[in-house]
């Protein structure tokens, strides 16, 4: 098995997962966790050779610093699944989360750009370019007012621990009024889905299966009736640190992959 570390610095988040991975995941695999150092072009070459790789990075759901007990996600081939696979409802079950109702009253379209990192893989676009491009086609289709929230960053993180230190609303508090949130592969299509706001992504999201992927068709957005199916099939791509380390991660992985 190979595992890419974080060398540069040993207190990554990367090297907490690789460790691990190293005492529970038992095949002849090779993992990475997101675009650090030179993954994105080793990725890319695993591709160009159709060679297999998983890619680890932020959960779906009970993010490191959020809760307790933290999660860390998992696709093979890709940077999140882009299928739905029939998988039990009983890791989902444990998140306690509530699927809402879709909503079709809201007013506003709100945009919210990947990072940089994660929009050059996708698109090869710097994220104000696609920020930019994407209100520009919209305004062609719709005359909804449409915001833009930028993801919350400081120099050492982003995310719900940036929210509360920069005092910024949270998705949920922002998605109250919106009609769609439109993203590439922002993570805050699964807050945006489970509280009822459509969500129109790019085709490597993991929202694609049960989302539009063509803006053009704005005011028709998908409202799917495959929520828990495919909130299940998510949940049962991301594992705790213990469950990497004692094996129950490569089992799960491996019965219902």
């Amino acid at each position: 098995m190979t595992l890419h570390y974080n060398i540069s610095n040993p207190n990554s988040k990367c090297n907490w997962v690789m460790e691990c991975l190293s005492n529970g995941w038992v095949d002849n695999s090779e993992h990475y966790w997101g675009f650090i150092q030179d993954n994105d072009r080793l990725i890319r070459n695993h591709q160009d050779q159709f060679e297999d790789y998983y890619f680890w990075d932020m959960p779906y759901y009970g993010r490191y610093g959020v809760v307790d007990k933290h999660y860390w996600r998992v696709s093979k081939n890709g940077i999140h699944p882009t299928k739905i696979i029939s998988r039990p409802t009983d890791r989902f079950d444990k998140w306690k989360t509530n699927i809402k109702e879709w909503r079709k009253d809201g007013e506003e379209i709100l945009v919210c750009p990947s990072s940089n990192t994660m929009s050059y893989w996708c698109i090869s676009q710097h994220e104000k370019v696609w920020t930019e491009q994407t209100i520009t086609e919209l305004s062609k289709h719709t005359n909804r007012p449409i915001r833009v929230r930028t993801k919350p960053r400081t120099k050492n993180t982003s995310g719900p621990l940036v929210e509360k230190e920069l005092g910024v609303p949270s998705i949920v508090e922002d998605i109250q009024n919106c009609f769609a949130v439109i993203t590439s592969v922002s993570l805050v299509a699964v807050e945006a889905i489970t509280n009822g706001v459509p969500v129109f992504c790019d085709p490597l999201s993991f929202a694609s299966p049960i989302s539009s992927t063509d803006i053009s068709s704005i005011n028709n957005p998908t409202y799917s009736d495959q929520r828990l199916k495919w909130l299940s099939h998510l949940a049962y791509c991301q594992f705790t640190e213990r469950e990497m380390s004692n094996g129950i991660a490569y089992e799960t992985w491996r019965t219902y992959a």
